[in-house]
């Protein structure tokens, strides 16, 4: 068996008494994290024999340090406040690893972190499973059994971890982390690739170019609401100046939350279109093809640009190569993608000639003065892709 772990996230809809149990693990997890956090800082000041009189403190005995009267933790399941001790560790080993990438650990915010915790399934207990009489009910430690927006898309599947969210717009979501054997995917009409091989280049005026010539439009979809959102936003700036003015704060203030739900409202609307149309255009590729090689882009360095890191987020082009990966890996596609430094703009596909001429990116079409070869730019750039792709697969590949 060729066993994968892939997660399935909907919608939950928790009762008053189940809304009230998860904001306060809610709570309690941002609480440990920063006792974490607190406890690290503190220690970094000390000397090696004041760390060997202080002993390090897990996330239990950290708790017990919080007060005397912690009847409100009874609600709280231990295992996610032992999942938020790992995350802690985690996110300092991705740091130390990759500080480029990843942010140092910081102290969270009570209202702006992101509201979340997880809960890995005990299987000797079994304490995290579907109801027998119902596939949309699913059991929960403290929080019995919660209602879900659909049923779970894998069959003959292993539960291992839980992750509940609540998204800005007072949501409630759920996670389901699952392993299930990869032969057991069904993928509806998925059938032997029409498409042997195919190069890549992203873009902002076509979101993709690819070998062949196909060209699939951006289509900006921060555009079509970006009148909306400002004005939106310009209301909610006036309610917070107002709310800072009056002196209230901005959790107790009606008027400012009712408008940041506005906003958020159109963010989602917005995020949702862009997913659908990531998730439609990956389907359809990997579907149709059987190798597929990509350009690697550094997104992160892009988006310092200011007149363009508002289009480069919105294309969103670290989520396409994402889905593209993991959908390749399922339906038993070959996905690889090449060094981001490689010239794929400025080299000639027919001869292999690289000319400076052609960093004018206002120019669409160049001709090659060596070979004389009339080129698209981007479909130039796609077959380069292509070519340098199968070279890294094959060892040596001549078109």
């Amino acid at each position: 068996m060729d066993l994968i772990l892939t997660a399935h996230k909907m919608r939950i809809y928790p009762n008053n008494e189940q809304i009230q149990i998860i904001e306060t693990t809610f709570g309690a997890a941002c609480k440990m994290f920063n006792s974490l956090h607190a406890q690290f800082l503190e220690r970094s000041k000390m000397s090696d024999q004041e760390k060997a009189n202080h002993a390090y403190k897990n996330y239990t005995a950290l708790k017990n340090t919080w007060n005397n009267d912690n009847d409100w933790l009874k609600n709280v399941a231990g295992q996610a406040l032992a999942n938020v001790s790992l995350d802690y560790n985690k996110a300092w080993a991705n740091y130390k690893k990759n500080k480029k990438h990843y942010k140092r650990p910081t102290f969270k915010s009570k209202h702006r972190a992101k509201k979340s915790y997880s809960l890995n399934k005990n299987s000797v207990k079994n304490d995290i499973y579907i109801s027998k009489d119902n596939e949309k009910l699913l059991k929960v430690p403290k929080l019995g059994f919660v209602r879900l927006s659909q049923k779970i898309r894998y069959k003959d599947y292993n539960l291992k971890k839980v992750t509940i969210s609540k998204s800005s717009t007072n949501k409630y979501y759920i996670s389901i982390l699952v392993e299930i054997d990869k032969k057991s995917l069904n993928h509806k009409g998925l059938k032997t690739a029409s498409i042997e091989k195919v190069g890549l280049d992203l873009g902002l005026i076509d979101y993709i170019v690819d070998s062949n010539g196909k060209k699939i439009a951006n289509p900006k979809h921060l555009k079509k609401f970006e009148a909306k959102l400002a004005k939106e936003q310009k209301i909610l700036s006036r309610k917070y100046k107002q709310a800072k003015k009056d002196g209230r704060n901005l959790s107790e203030s009606k008027n400012y939350q009712k408008q940041r739900l506005k906003v958020a409202k159109i963010h989602e609307k917005i995020r949702n279109i862009r997913h659908d149309f990531l998730h439609k255009l990956t389907n359809a590729i990997t579907n149709e093809s059987q190798v597929i090689i990509a350009e690697s882009l550094n997104v992160k360095g892009m988006v310092k640009n200011e007149k363009l890191a508002k289009h480069i987020s919105d294309a969103s082009w670290g989520t396409f190569i994402q889905y593209l990966e993991y959908k390749s890996e399922w339906k038993g596609r070959t996905f690889i993608q090449i060094d981001k430094f490689f010239p794929s703009s400025k080299m000639c596909s027919n001869c292999g000639v690289v000319h400076e001429l052609t960093n004018d990116l206002s120019v669409r079409e160049w001709q090659c003065p060596t070979c004389n070869s009339i080129h698209d730019r981007d479909i130039n750039a796609a077959i380069n892709i292509l070519y340098e792709g199968l070279t890294l697969i094959q060892g040596r590949y001549i078109p």
